[in-house]
C-alpha cells in the first residue's frame, strides 16, 4: 500500500501565494478578450458551467452555452471595458468594472461603475455576481438631470438637414442628437426609478 503524498505547509503556502498573484493576471487577460470582441477568449476565463448574476434585469445566466451568448451580446456594443482587482483571495476576488460608452462620453454623463464578486475554481471564474456601485450610480443621475436641465433652459439652435430622398429631411445636428439621446436617457432612468419604487 503506498502512503498519499503530503504536501508540506511551505508547499501549500507557495501555492496559495502563486494562486493570488494570478489573479490581477486574470482580470487583465479577461479584460483584454472583452475589449477585443474575442468571445471564446472571455469564455476562456471561465471553468465548467459558470453562471454570472447580472444587473440588466436578465437574472442569473447559467451554463456556458448562455454565458457565451450573454458576452457575444455585450461585447457587440463595441463599449470599452475597464477594471482593477479591489480583493483577492484563494477562491474569491473583488473586481470594480467600469463599462465606458461613447454616446455617454459625448453628453459629458460618467460611467457608472459595477462591483463584481467572482468566484473562482483552479483559477479560473466559476460564478461572478454584478451590482451596480451606489455612489457610481448616484452621480451618474445628478449628471443626467444637469445635462437634461441644461438643454431645456438652452435649447438647441435650428438643426442642420439632409434630403433622405423620399421628400423627409432628416436631423443631422450634433445638438438635435445631443438633445434626443439625454432624453431618452433620462426616461430610462426615470422608468427604472419607478420601477424600483414600485417593487
Amino acid at each position: 500500500m503506498v502512503a498519499p503524498e503530503r504536501v508540506s505547509a511551505q508547499e501549500h503556502a507557495q501555492e496559495q501565494v502563486g494562486d493570488e498573484e494570478r489573479r490581477p493576471a486574470l482580470l487583465a487577460s479577461f479584460l483584454a478578450a472583452w475589449n477585443a470582441g474575442d468571445v471564446e477568449g472571455v469564455m476562456r476565463h471561465f471553468v465548467g458551467e459558470p453562471a454570472v448574476s447580472t444587473i440588466a434585469g436578465h437574472g442569473v445566466i447559467a451554463g456556458a452555452a448562455n454565458v457565451r451568448l450573454w458576452v457575444r451580446e455585450s461585447v457587440r456594443t463595441g463599449d470599452r471595458l475597464n477594471g482593477q482587482a479591489e480583493a483577492a483571495g484563494i477562491d474569491r476576488a473583488r473586481w470594480r468594472l467600469t463599462r465606458v460608452a461613447s454616446p455617454y462620453e459625448r453628453l459629458g454623463l460618467p460611467a457608472v461603475e459595477t462591483l463584481a464578486d467572482v468566484e473562482l475554481r483552479n483559477g479560473l471564474i466559476a460564478f461572478i455576481d454584478l451590482r451596480p456601485d451606489p455612489l457610481s450610480q448616484q452621480r451618474y443621475s445628478h449628471a443626467v438631470a444637469s445635462v437634461t436641465a441644461q438643454l431645456l433652459i438652452q435649447p438647441p439652435a435650428a438643426p442642420a438637414t439632409a434630403p433622405t430622398g423620399r421628400g423627409a429631411p432628416v436631423n443631422t445636428s450634433p445638438a438635435g442628437w445631443v438633445a434626443g439621446t439625454a432624453a431618452c436617457v433620462a426616461v430610462a432612468i426615470g422608468a427604472a426609478a419607478l420601477k424600483r419604487r414600485s417593487n
